[in-house]
């Protein structure tokens, strides 16, 4: 869907950028080149970790004239990079996910949601080439997100290396871009059911501005029935209810909207490169009313009421009130202002699990590691009862818990 930051997107790039024809190998071009299972299993071991998170946490705030940072840092746009590569796994057939790294490819990068993630696809070349066979695109998309949120003080768990990528984008041909799926009009009515995960094709998920209407052929923009369809579609991807909500809830406390590139417009929080709980805060703090204008190109966003308010300047989406309208998703959040630290746990957890779905490994996976446990990440529990286990594997804000093996 358009949730978590789908609309996270620096302002209008001055020039073209730099590595475009290798960060998105053009359609007519021959299959890349990659290296073989083997190849890349044996190369793999000698990849720095500590050396890459340093290039990338130093590339977050490099701003580039061809697209420049949104405010200063790239956070917001890598993590919606590693979302949208990953947001494609269903638990129908195990498909999807950001093994193979499909999305530097058509179809995936021309969905109507992959917007300008050619941009970001680019900045990451350079380091790309840097660590050559031992990082492949698929483990460098997603370490870049998980990098992002960390440079922005944000949880995250220790991060798996071993995504085998694929040569070109054959296999996202499943998701709902070919003639039999264009046929059961759910590509243009927004309906789509099982196994397609999302309710439109070229979607990631759910449209943020509710739910179709069929009467009126429009968007409805209700919390609560954007919530119902939240549930089914997330749950499409194996994720639960809290999960979901943490995905939403730590996602939008980075990021803005650009009306230019989403048809939305403004910051979810007054520090959009810094976590932080004001996201759910204002939700609960506030009461928010519809609004449209010439920014939202027609689309309905919220804002708040109170003009005074502390959260007068940020924005919603009507997917977002859907946390706070739900009857299930409410209490979570409620929960999480009064104990921040449950969603920094729940948060951390759903971003692995969303990091991972669907991954096919390399015999030489390998993964960071916790100087203060012998706990693996793949035995590590994703529900927010067992806190204890899981935050002490909580890598917060880059801190210097982290070893590397």
């Amino acid at each position: 869907m358009k949730l978590p930051v789908v609309c996270v997107l620096p302002a209008l790039a001055a020039a073209a950028c730099p590595y475009m024809d290798q960060a998105v190998p053009p359609a007519s071009s021959l299959p890349v080149a990659v290296p073989d299972a083997a190849t890349y299993a044996a190369a793999l071991p000698s990849l720095d970790i500590k050396a890459l998170e340093q290039d990338l946490t130093h590339a977050m705030t490099a701003s580039k004239t061809c697209w420049p940072a949104d405010g200063g840092h790239y956070g917001g746009l890598m993590i919606r990079l590693a979302w949208h590569c990953s947001g494609t796994y269903r638990d129908t057939d195990g498909r999807g996910g950001c093994s193979g790294a499909r999305i530097r490819f058509q179809p995936e990068i021309g969905w109507m949601d992959n917007g300008n993630l050619d941009k970001a696809l680019s900045l990451l070349v350079a380091i790309k080439n840097t660590y050559g066979d031992a990082l492949s695109w698929g483990d460098l998309i997603t370490f870049a997100g998980t990098v992002a949120v960390r440079s922005m003080g944000g949880p995250t768990l220790p991060h798996c290396f071993g995504r085998i990528d694929e040569k070109d984008g054959a296999n996202s041909e499943i998701f709902g871009t070919t003639a039999n799926w264009s046929a059961t009009g759910c590509e243009t009515q927004g309906d789509c059911q099982k196994p397609l995960g999302a309710t439109t094709v070229g979607l990631i998920y759910v449209n943020p501005e509710g739910p179709l209407d069929n009467a009126t052929g429009r968007q409805n923009p209700d919390p609560v029935a954007s919530g119902a369809e939240i549930r089914e579609v997330f749950g499409r991807m194996a994720m639960n209810d809290t999960e979901t909500a943490a995905l939403i809830a730590g996602g939008h406390a980075f990021g803005m909207c650009h009306g230019h590139t989403s048809g939305f417009e403004g910051p979810w929080t007054k520090t959009p490169s810094s976590w932080t709980y004001d996201f759910i805060h204002g939700m609960l703090e506030d009461e928010w009313e519809k609004v449209t204008d010439a920014n939202t190109q027609g689309l309905v966003q919220w804002r708040t009421i109170n003009r005074t308010s502390r959260h007068a300047s940020t924005m919603r989406l009507t997917s977002d009130l859907a946390l706070v309208k739900d009857a299930v998703y409410k209490p979570i959040i409620e929960d999480w202002a009064a104990n921040p630290e449950k969603l920094d746990v729940a948060f951390a957890a759903a971003w692995d699990k969303l990091l991972t779905s669907g991954t096919t490994w390399s015999t030489a996976k390998r993964c960071e590691t916790t100087a203060t446990t012998t706990t693996s990440v793949d035995s590590v529990q994703t529900s927010v009862s067992t806190p204890i286990r899981l935050s002490s594997l909580l890598v917060l804000g880059g801190a210097s818990a982290v070893a590397l093996s």
